[in-house]
C-alpha cells in the first residue's frame, strides 16, 4: 500500500487521532483489495466530520463546498443519496466488519468507530503522549525492510531528532 496520505487523510488523522494507514491497511485485508480512491477519501471526510452532503460534493467536484456553494447545488440531496447507498455497500460495510457487527446492522455514527478505532490500538504516533523533555535513548526494534532513511523519516514526522541509526542483522 502507498504509505503518501492525501491532504484529506492527513488532515482527518491529525483531527481524529487516528493512524490513517493502519486503518487503511486493515481496510484493504478485509476488502481483499486497494480501497479506491474515492473510498479513501469518503473514509477520511468522514472522520474528519465533513456532512454527507459536503462529502458528495467533494466527490462530485472535487473540493470541499463553501455553505454558498452547498445551498446553489440543486442535486445535492440526490447526489448525497447515491453517494450513501454506493459507500454503505462498500467503506461502511468494510467498517463494520472491521467492528465485528454482522452485515444487517448499521454502522455507528462516526464518533463512535474513532472511539472503538483508539480504544484498539489505532491510535497515531503523533496523538499519543509522547513527551521528551531532555535528551533520551531509545532502542526501537522496527519489523520488515524500512530503510534507515524511512525510519528517520517516520521518527522525524513524529517530532523527534534521531542521531545514530544501526542495522542490527
Amino acid at each position: 500500500m502507498n504509505k503518501q496520505l492525501c491532504p484529506e487523510c492527513i488532515e482527518a488523522e491529525k483531527k481524529s487521532g487516528i493512524d490513517i494507514v493502519r486503518l487503511l491497511e486493515r481496510l484493504t485485508l478485509i476488502k481483499g483489495n486497494q480501497l479506491s480512491d474515492s473510498e479513501i477519501t469518503y473514509l477520511c471526510l468522514s472522520l474528519y466530520g465533513y456532512s454527507n452532503c459536503q462529502i458528495a460534493y467533494k466527490l462530485r467536484n472535487h473540493k470541499i463546498p463553501s455553505p454558498q456553494e452547498l445551498a446553489l447545488c440543486k442535486d445535492i440531496k440526490r447526489i448525497e443519496r447515491n453517494m450513501k447507498s454506493e459507500m454503505s455497500d462498500r467503506v461502511n460495510s468494510y467498517i463494520k466488519e472491521l467492528l465485528g457487527l454482522e452485515r444487517e446492522k448499521r454502522k455507528p455514527a462516526w464518533l463512535k468507530v474513532i472511539h472503538f478505532l483508539k480504544k484498539n490500538g489505532y491510535t497515531a504516533l503523533h496523538a499519543r503522549e509522547i513527551i521528551l523533555n531532555s535528551k533520551q535513548e531509545f532502542f526501537i526494534l522496527c519489523e520488515g525492510d524500512k530503510s534507515q532513511e524511512e525510519v528517520n523519516e517516520m521518527l522525524r514526522a513524529c517530532g523527534m531528532r534521531t542521531i545514530t541509526i544501526r542495522r542490527v542483522l
